[in-house]
């Protein structure tokens, strides 16, 4: 009886050590199977991190894009002196010998933006003079295009006018004179 304890006592040590064994080797599957899913989740959840990144930086580059607004006119004014703001007091009297300047505003932000005036006179149509500049302009801002010739104007009236990436925005008349009362010739 002694031998079948023993036996009995070695099979349940031999059984409790498969046991173990297969215990331990579960467990080590299970926890590397963990570790796999755990890892796996972790990727996904990175992945879906820098996707939210870039989808709120796309998002917020959008909303930058929608607050610039594209080149269009403001404003045209004629006159012959530049104010110290960068625009021209208006006038619509000259003398032959001034120099007729068409200060062009402009809002919104455009890059290699041509601002193009044209003088016309209005007595036989002829393009006295026509200017264009290229600019990249940000903002609400004046482009000063500056109309001027050796010899004096031709007494009359002209026509001013503006263009902005070809596309004809305004038309002022303006008249040269020979004297301007209360003006030194």
């Amino acid at each position: 009886m002694k031998y079948k304890k023993r036996r009995d006592m070695k099979a349940k040590s031999d059984f409790c050590g498969v046991m173990r064994f297969r215990m331990a080797s579960a467990e080590k599957a299970f926890s590397a199977s963990w570790r796999l899913a755990l890892l796996g989740v972790a990727f996904v959840l990175a992945l879906a991190a820098c996707a939210k990144k870039q989808e709120s930086d796309s998002i917020a580059a959008q909303q930058a894009d929608k607050h610039i607004e594209p080149i269009a006119f403001f404003s045209l004014a004629v006159g012959r002196s530049v104010t110290t703001d960068g625009t021209v007091a208006p006038l619509t009297v000259f003398m032959p010998s001034n120099k007729i300047i068409a200060s062009v505003r402009t809002k919104g932000t455009g890059a290699g933006t041509v601002v193009a005036a044209r003088l016309i006179e209005m007595s036989n149509g002829a393009v006295v003079d026509s200017q264009r500049q290229v600019r990249d302009l940000a903002g609400s801002g004046s482009v000063n295009i500056e109309f001027s010739q050796r010899l004096p104007w031709t007494v009359g009236r002209y026509l001013v006018e503006a263009s902005i990436n070809g596309e004809l925005e305004a038309r002022q008349e303006i008249e040269v004179v020979a004297a301007v009362k209360g003006e030194d010739p």
